[in-house]
């Protein structure tokens, strides 16, 4: 049976090009199984409340070029001579949100790490129930804005500073964060699909989407009414969450 290397150098190429450019298959369900904190920096986002999930890395690459490279000497030339003719970069993230409070990341598609992408595209889908009354007022913090809300604004910084890698181990701050050189990771074009991932719930009405949930913490009396008359557990809203986000 022929080996990789006996194969024409064209259909290596090709072969090549489909792993650079080849998609992991999303998670199911979010879970924490599988998840991590990164408490390696310090964030300008007020993620105390809630903190963002990061897959484990151990599992997996961080990019997909990184196990062409190190494959043996000619595979690493061919690839890098792909990767010198590639102008443009799509990185594709995938987030699931699980009852409007929790995050949790995972990277489907990192051709190579570089500091100047084209395309960051971020599937963004919505699992369990709408967050409710209480959840959002105990949430609520400086700047109006709620937990998953920081937990957003988190994952975007940690990425735009050091890229889709895991947790740092390095120097040591005076706070006790390992400090690490900021990238400066810039995008051109930046896609967010939200989606509804749920299939056992309800969809809100749309009386529901635009009153009681536009912005329950200015009726700081709901989640006393919430809590002698618990209301319908509804699928989370993909255009609430989208506009609030």
């Amino acid at each position: 049976m022929p080996s990789l290397m006996d194969l024409p150098q064209e259909i290596r190429v090709m072969i090549f090009e489909d792993v650079l450019h080849g998609h992991r298959t999303p998670p199911i369900y979010p879970s924490k199984l599988n998840m991590v904190d990164f408490p390696d920096m310090h964030y300008k986002a007020n993620i105390e409340p809630l903190r963002p999930y990061h897959e484990q890395r151990d599992t997996h690459s961080p990019s997909n070029s990184l196990p062409l490279l190190l494959a043996s000497r000619q595979v690493s030339m061919e690839t890098q001579s792909i990767l010198n003719r590639m102008r443009k970069t799509t990185y594709v993230l995938d987030i699931s949100v699980l009852n409007d409070l929790d995050l949790f990341s995972t990277w489907i598609s990192v051709p190579r790490l570089t500091t100047r992408l084209s395309t960051l595209h971020v599937d963004i889908r919505l699992f369990g129930r709408i967050i409710t009354t209480k959840e959002a007022c105990d949430q609520i913090g400086c700047g109006g804005r709620y937990g998953f809300h920081w937990s957003f604004y988190a994952l975007l910084e940690r990425f735009l500073r050091y890229g889709p890698v895991g947790a740092k181990k390095g120097r040591t701050s005076d706070y006790g964060n390992p400090s690490y050189k900021n990238r400066h990771i810039s995008v051109e074009n930046l896609i967010l699909d939200f989606r509804s991932a749920e299939t056992e719930l309800p969809y809100p009405s749309h009386e529901k989407r635009h009153t009681t949930l536009g912005n329950p913490i200015l009726d700081f009396h709901a989640a006393e009414r919430e809590r002698l008359n618990p209301p319908v557990t509804w699928d989370t809203s993909t255009g609430w969450i989208s506009t609030m986000a």
